[in-house]
């Protein structure tokens, strides 16, 4: 007996489980979402407030997944600093060993802000965030970790 497989087709069902009262059926929903972001993006951006909101409740407890959804999004939207924003709201969740143009373009970006503040700050006094010195701090890491000295020769 063959087996089918049903492929996706919208993201609809996902999106509405964000609306559910159930933290579990909202962090389902997220985690799939999460899982199709880079081919429903366009349909997950209609419903981009809502997960903000998810990302913005203190008492939801998977706030760093509902920032990583949300940065993948604004990611597909062009939308670079939004974009950035959510990947240091992500955590540990934003993968810096993920290959992916997402990544890549979220790191570049968050490099070349990093490189901004710190020039803006030596002629004022600057706050950088913590969570984007983190971020290029585990990008030293890994650079490190691989071998791989070229991004830090240009941040350095």
């Amino acid at each position: 007996m063959a087996v089918q497989v049903q492929t996706l087709t919208s993201a609809t069902g996902l999106i509405s489980l964000l609306n559910e009262e159930e933290r579990e059926l909202q962090f389902y929903g997220l985690s799939q979402l999460n899982a199709v972001a880079d081919r429903f993006w366009a349909e997950i951006s209609d419903s981009i407030s809502r997960i903000e909101i998810l990302y913005e409740d203190e008492g939801f407890q998977h706030r760093q997944l509902a920032a990583l959804v949300a940065s993948k999004i604004y990611f597909h939207l062009g939308e670079f600093d939004d974009a950035l924003n959510f990947a240091l709201g992500a955590g540990e969740l934003f993968d810096l060993s993920d290959t992916s143009s997402y990544v890549q373009t979220v790191v570049n970006h968050a490099i070349d802000k990093y490189i901004e503040l710190r020039s803006k700050s030596e002629e004022i006094e600057v706050a950088i965030d913590p969570r984007l010195e983190t971020i290029v701090d585990r990008m030293f890491e890994r650079c490190f970790e691989t071998k791989d000295y070229a991004q830090v020769i240009g941040i350095s």
